[in-house]
């Protein structure tokens, strides 16, 4: 004869919990976010990646109020980083910070101050948009190689607004696991920008700090968001790690969106 199940049979006793009720899971397609991140290390370099991102941000905002080119400058020949760059370097720095740190909600504002800038400036890219951002905060007095005095370089734009978005979803409470790839693939994306153009500059090529006539990313800029880029990706990791092979769809990825917009750039700006 089967007895009748009570709900004090299922639950135990009021004062105990229930181990089922723990693990079982009502989003077995969901990955809890975790905070502080799983493993000390990652957490730890991504900790100092951010604070050496948003240190480096100051020091060029710093650099911009006192009138100290070499700060701004690290060759006279070479183009400046402007003050909205050192601006959302210091956000997105302390927002890599802070996600770390457990404090998503001001992370998720700090990320969306800079991706928000950066969205901008791309608009102002378009022929006919002008939104005065160029001057708002800062006259620019250093313009050596800029066709637009203030303005950030448009691939400068497009990895904050990138930064942004990874930020975003590695501090939601649930990271699904199309947001951990898509994480991973943007912080990827961010590394191998920030590496070309650095790589550009060691080298002396043309195309990877320059789009066309467009203004080219600064030296230290490329270094800061190769930094960034691997600061991000090990927050994105460390909220869906299983060993190498996590990398290894991101970074396949990573190089197939650079690879078409390289293309697409080429065939835009030729010259």
């Amino acid at each position: 004869m089967v007895q009748p199940v009570h709900d004090d049979d299922r639950t135990g006793s009021p004062g105990e919990k229930n181990p089922g009720a723990e693990t079982a899971d009502p989003h077995p397609g969901l990955t809890r976010f975790r905070s502080p991140a799983v493993n000390p290390w990652r957490r730890i370099a991504a900790l100092n990646a951010g604070f050496l991102v948003a240190l480096m941000g100051l020091v060029v905002m710093v650099g911009w109020f006192i009138h100290q080119e070499t700060f701004l400058q690290v060759n006279s020949g070479f183009v400046a980083m402007v003050f909205n760059t050192a601006l959302c370097f210091f956000l997105s720095g302390a927002a890599l910070v802070l996600v770390n740190a457990g404090q998503p909600i001001a992370a998720i504002g700090l990320s969306g101050l800079s991706g928000a800038l950066g969205f901008l400036v791309l608009l102002e890219y378009f022929p006919g948009v002008r939104l005065g951002l160029d001057d708002l905060l800062m006259t620019p007095y250093v313009t050596t190689m800029t066709p637009n005095p203030g303005r950030m370089a448009p691939d400068t734009a497009v990895c904050f607004v990138l930064a942004c978005a990874v930020v975003w979803s590695v501090a939601s409470p649930r990271l699904t696991r199309i947001r951990a790839w898509l994480s991973s693939t943007l912080s990827v994306v961010v590394l191998t920008l920030g590496c070309a153009v650095f790589s550009g500059y060691l080298t002396g090529s043309a195309y990877p700090y320059g789009w066309g006539h467009l203004t080219p990313m600064a030296v230290h800029t490329a270094a800061g968001f190769c930094v960034l880029g691997a600061g991000l990706l090990l927050t994105a990791l460390d909220r869906e790690w299983k060993g190498w092979r996590s990398v290894g769809l991101p970074v396949v990825s990573a190089a197939l969106l650079v690879g078409a917009a390289r293309g697409i750039l080429r065939w835009l700006y030729p010259g």
